[in-house]
């Protein structure tokens, strides 16, 4: 799912390197001429000092390595940002992530759009643990985990913030779904599936519990039942 991009870095810089140095090598390898033979005079028939010569070889000679310095430096520059970290900060369709989900470590920072309008970051959520679980209507595990998620969810109170993300579909949908469900925790969405990807989803339903101090205690790609939830839950609640 996960949408990658490629950079390239721009061919001219790549070709411009053997070319330039090609052309100098054949300057060059030209034999140079021997100070007793004609073809050491100048136009004028005067004799060029061989520490001429000599000096202009080892001028061309630097020349050529001060060229090929510059060109592979600036070679690896163009290409020094990667692209996974073009892809660090994606925005598609109101959702804004940085970063990917890895247990024990500190969860990606996102803002998403809600389903009833507006919007919500995770890092608003800190100082609360939240369970973010992530689903679809045509997901027939989510309708059924869902139910689960809203009687721990009641069972919480305020000590847990429940966030739902409804994946890759319309907010009419979306909103139709959850009505069926009946669950009364935050919902939200993710259009492009950007935000599910950097949470480590590779199928529905996925659910990631993050603890108060915004690490990510637990990563789960499958459906949860109650018991499994509340285990979950009580890890990062005191």
């Amino acid at each position: 799912m996960t949408n990658n991009s490629t950079l390239r870095s721009p061919d001219a810089t790549a070709v411009a390197w053997p070319e330039a140095a090609g052309s100098l090598g054949v300057a060059m390898s030209e034999p140079q001429p021997s100070p007793a033979s004609p073809a050491s005079s100048g136009p004028s028939g005067r004799r060029v000092p061989p520490m001429l010569v000599i000096s202009v070889t080892i001028g061309s000679i630097a020349l050529s390595v001060l060229i090929a310095t510059w060109l592979v430096g600036n070679d690896t520059k163009a290409t020094s940002i990667g692209p996974q970290q073009m892809l660090n900060i994606e925005a598609a369709g109101g959702v804004q992530v940085s970063g990917t989900a890895q247990e024990g470590a500190e969860a990606p920072v996102a803002s998403f759009p809600l389903l009833d309008g507006g919007s919500m970051s995770l890092t608003e959520l800190r100082g609360s643990p939240v369970v973010l679980n992530f689903w679809a209507s045509t997901c027939v595990p989510c309708k059924q985990e869902m139910a689960a998620f809203e009687k721990v969810h009641a069972e919480s109170g305020d000590r847990v913030r429940f966030i739902g993300i409804d994946v890759s579909e319309s907010t009419a949908t979306g909103k139709k779904f959850a009505k069926q469900t009946g669950v009364s925790y935050t919902l939200g969405r993710d259009p492009q599936s950007k935000m599910i990807t950097a949470f480590g989803g590779i199928a529905l339903p996925h659910t990631v519990i993050i603890d108060a101090k915004g690490t990510i205690n637990a990563i789960r790609n499958r459906a949860l039942d109650e018991a499994a939830l509340r285990q979950l839950v009580a890890d990062v609640t005191p």
